[in-house]
């Protein structure tokens, strides 16, 4: 059996942070002995084990536990209203790395881990489009919205999403 090398590279902020990565990671396999499974891992898998006390497999939650393989910009707020983002229908470990992930492009700060009517946004799983948080949500006026909003939002820099409000939550 093999050697597993988790490496956590830094979220690329540029496409020559992208090629240094790219670099950094041949650089590494070539140097590892054959047995050696290099496997590159986001900080938020690193933070998210850390706070867990606990291994997770990177590839159980991709999205957030392996690199992106685009530029992530932290997004600032285009209202100049801070976020406040909640999130329903995750689960540990992923709703942790959803909390580090959030805070990462969106600023620290903008988790919170109970909806309230001064949210800005209620980031939904997958098939949880329903539920009492997305039924205080739509009361409330806060915008409801997925998970690939946050990525969007992250690529273009910009919260304002060009697919309309809910980024295809509902």
């Amino acid at each position: 059996a093999g050697v597993t090398l988790h490496v956590p590279l830094p979220t690329a902020c540029d496409a020559n942070a992208l090629e240094r990565r790219r670099t950094v990671l041949a650089a590494l396999a070539s140097a590892a002995p054959p047995s050696t499974n290099v496997v590159p891992v986001s900080y938020v898998w690193v933070s998210t084990c850390e706070e867990l006390l606990a291994y997770h497999d990177p590839k159980a939650h991709p999205h957030l536990f392996l690199p992106r393989p685009h530029p992530v910009v932290a997004t600032p707020s285009s209202s100049g209203r801070p976020f406040m983002i909640s999130v329903t229908g995750f689960v540990h470990p992923e709703r942790l790395a959803m909390s580090h992930t959030l805070q990462f492009i969106f600023g620290r700060g903008c988790y919170t881990e109970t909806l309230k009517k001064d949210n800005t946004h209620l980031v939904v799983a997958n098939g949880c489009a329903a539920g009492r948080k997305v039924d205080m949500a739509r009361k409330w006026g806060v915008e409801i919205v997925d998970a690939d909003w946050m990525w969007r939002a992250a690529q273009r820099g910009s919260a304002d999403d060009p697919d309309g409000p809910g980024g295809g939550a509902e």
